[in-house]
């Protein structure tokens, strides 16, 4: 469990860091722009640390609660129902993220035997962008399997039910 959320960290991490990087881009871009020497690659390289920095830290996110949750109706259920349908709700996101982590393996697999590139000029094998997409995936998948592991250890009692007469 300890390397599985060292894992995520190091996703936040990178995307971080694919963060950092669009900001060098941009700024170069700018800047030689203004000297008379647009560049051709800035957009396309820009787009794919834009994709890193995204889903990379995604499983960070999922760690932390930061995903978006619409509990209108949720919230006005009794402590163990909300429960169990937290649990419920945690476990079909996890097979869904998984199932997209594995659809992204086989897109990746599919691409690297075809070859495929970026119809553009630095002809990106796209193996490469799709990795990284990948990899972000798998860290989301890992964060969700935690999470559903981390509500179905809790017991009853540790729903929130705080202030609660």
């Amino acid at each position: 469990m300890l390397l599985m959320r060292k894992l995520i960290v190091i996703g936040e991490a990178a995307g971080v860091a694919a963060i950092a990087l669009i900001t060098v881009v941009i700024v170069y871009d700018v800047v030689a722009r203004a000297a008379g020497y647009p560049t051709l690659w800035a957009l396309e390289v820009s787009g794919y640390l834009m994709v890193a920095a995204s889903v990379l830290a995604a499983g960070e996110v999922m760690q932390k609660g930061g995903h978006f949750e619409v509990r209108l109706f949720l919230d006005m259920l009794p402590r163990p129902l909300q429960a169990a349908i937290d649990r419920l709700v945690a476990a079909v996101t996890a097979l869904f993220v998984i199932a997209m982590t594995v659809g992204c393996a086989q897109l990746v697999l599919q691409t690297n035997a075809l070859g495929f590139k970026s119809p553009t000029l630095l002809q990106v094998p796209l193996v490469v962008p799709q990795s990284v997409l990948c990899a972000g995936l798998i860290l989301l998948s890992v964060a969700a399997v935690l999470r559903v592991t981390g509500q179905w250890r809790e017991r009853p009692n540790d729903t929130g039910a705080e202030g609660e007469a």
